[in-house]
């Protein structure tokens, strides 16, 4: 794909009318939903990882980044974050990327002991609090790291799957239907996550 254009449109609910950029030509691009698309952005992003692993554990895939910073001092802990992120966002920068702040899930794992003290990061008057719970790579997890949001969110999709089979198919067949359906939700979702 050569010489794509395009151009913004912002409509603001105060303002009577739209304002509209000009026509400019796309000098990178991706198609959205294309088969090289993830492979693509890691590749784009694979140094990303050697400018905060001295700091912390990242984890890349597909279109989705996710850190892990681990310390047993609170203290420490909230310096780390804040470092990591301003790494991160310089080299978003670097790199003609923006980190999105509102996609920006803040999770940290603690024991049912743990005194409370709430984690805060941000950058440039935009803060996010930490999360209770959050989608990582297809789970459900907490900060307790137990599987019951995970497992409310299985049940509807298992039963919904038990529903279907039962209603289309011999009952000769329902053991076997099972093991296409419902076996690999549980494979790809908890156990392959656990190894």
């Amino acid at each position: 794909m050569t010489n794509r254009r395009q151009k913004v449109e912002v409509n603001s609910p105060s303002a009577t009318q739209s304002v509209c950029s000009d026509w400019g030509t796309l000098k990178h691009e991706v198609p959205r939903r294309s088969i090289p698309g993830p492979l693509l952005f890691i590749i784009h992003i694979n140094d990303l990882s050697m400018r905060i692993n001295d700091l912390s554990e990242p984890i890349l895939f597909a279109d989705g980044t996710s850190v892990i910073i681990s310390s047993g001092n609170f203290e420490d802990f909230c310096s780390v974050s804040y470092l990591v992120l301003f790494h991160m966002i310089k080299w978003f920068a670097a790199n003609n990327l923006v980190l999105n702040l509102d996609k920006m899930n803040i999770m940290k794992f603690k024991t049912r002991n743990s005194e409370h003290s709430t984690l805060h990061i941000g950058y440039k008057e935009e803060y996010r609090e930490e999360r209770e719970n959050t989608k990582f790579i297809g789970l459900q997890i907490d900060n307790h790291i137990n599987w019951m949001n995970h497992t409310e969110e299985m049940i509807p999709k298992l039963s919904g799957a038990c529903y279907a089979i039962r209603s289309m198919v011999p009952v000769s067949n329902i053991n076997t239907l099972m093991n296409l359906l419902c076996i690999p939700l549980f494979y790809y979702k908890i156990w392959n996550q656990l190894g």
